[in-house]
């Protein structure tokens, strides 16, 4: 285990939903000893404004993070 980020080692899968809770996107049996693992999900230019969920589960632990869509 890593132990200056634990969060890190070991294999995760991400989920990205939608703000109606659909599940829009999701990367399977990723792993990583570094500090940072970079993934990219292109967003449908259509996609509703709102928050957004992306989830990370790591073994036992899950890391969420939210971001808004905003149109410009």
């Amino acid at each position: 285990m890593n132990k200056a980020n634990p969060y890190l080692d070991g294999v995760f899968f991400g989920i990205k939903q939608d703000n109606q809770y659909n599940r829009i996107g999701q990367w399977t049996n990723i792993s990583s000893t570094r500090w940072i693992l970079q993934l990219s999900h292109k967003l449908n230019p259509e996609a509703r404004q709102g928050i957004y969920k992306l989830m990370a589960y790591i073994g036992e632990r899950t890391i969420t993070h939210y971001f808004e869509v905003k149109k410009y």
